[in-house]
């Protein structure tokens, strides 16, 4: 653990305003007294002297008590406001985050990660499950949007857990900045290519030019081709939950898979069948293949690893 920086030097002795105004008012009201020694008044002090010098003196005490009492109080009010570094500034840190463990904060929110995360291996399957049926490209968008929202609430809920807790929490994997952006474009290429696959099905739909072995074929390309661009999704979202490096390698093999059947698809009907956006989805699959391979994640670490490689 990092050595703190070194804490403020703290006075001793210390006034708020409230106390200093009090202060003051005992100052000018002892000087009062001191005055009306010497003044135009002096008759009536010397007339009634005793009862003249006891108020004032009574009033003076009252300003003098209310200006000096309960200065621990304030100096600690003081000293907590200003959020001082060191010693003291961690042990308020323990004080709020054991209240915060007694209140069950940090138990509700490994809670909600646990439920959250269930939920988008859930989806995942399911995602999985409906990728070769055929006309499943009309409800995919939102399905991956829910997707992308868990994602979200996952990730907002383990930058609320480390903020409070003060510890690193789960391992969270980070990207290079430059290699996201190239991740980025090829996603927009691929649900370009994504959509180009549905423009081919839909004009292959009303054709008779492929029968129900090819039609086979066609959904397992469809089934790879989704689960790469899902894959592809989870390297880009907020909170990307497996190695980098794994996932990546996984979407080149479904774009590769997805590659091989469309080869085996245009085959089986024939190319004068094919349509035209078909083998430009073709094309572009290949495409996408080789500009992932040119990807390079050498910083596609955890924090925990990245820490330890600059020890």
């Amino acid at each position: 653990m990092p050595e703190s920086a070194d804490p403020v030097p703290q006075r001793r002795f210390s006034l708020s305003r409230s106390q200093l105004m009090w202060a003051t008012l005992g100052v000018v009201v002892a000087i009062v007294i001191a005055a009306l020694a010497f003044s135009n008044l002096r008759e009536v002090y010397n007339s009634q002297k005793d009862f003249v010098v006891g108020l004032l003196a009574s009033l003076a005490g009252v300003c003098f008590t209310r200006a000096f009492s309960r200065t621990n109080e304030d100096a600690a009010l003081d000293l907590i406001r200003r959020a001082p570094p060191g010693p003291v500034g961690e042990a308020l840190d323990d004080v709020v985050r054991r209240r915060l463990d007694r209140d069950g904060v940090f138990e509700g929110i490994a809670l909600l990660e646990r439920n959250v995360e269930a939920a988008q291996d859930r989806l995942s399957e399911y995602y999985h499950a409906q990728s070769q049926v055929l006309d499943f490209y009309r409800h995919a968008p939102l399905l991956r949007v829910v997707v992308s929202d868990l994602d979200k609430v996952f990730a907002n809920a383990v930058t609320l857990r480390r903020a409070l807790s003060g510890t690193g929490g789960p391992e969270r994997y980070r990207l290079d900045p430059e290699e996201r952006q190239k991740l980025i474009g090829i996603r927009r290429d691929l649900r370009e290519s994504v959509g180009r696959k549905n423009t081919a099905y839909e004009a292959l739909a009303r054709t008779d030019a492929v029968g129900p072995e090819a039609w086979d074929v066609f959904a397992v390309m469809t089934g790879d081709v989704l689960k790469a661009e899902i894959a592809l999704e989870g390297l880009l979202c907020d909170h990307v939950r497996f190695p980098p490096e794994e996932t990546l390698r996984s979407t080149v093999d479904y774009l590769d898979a997805a590659r091989r059947r469309a080869e085996e698809f245009r085959a089986a009907i024939g190319e004068e069948n094919s349509p035209m956006v078909f083998d430009i989805m073709l094309a572009d699959l290949s495409s996408a293949i080789d500009a992932l391979r040119r990807v390079d994640l050498p910083d596609a670490d955890s924090p925990r690893r990245g820490r330890s490689r600059s020890r």
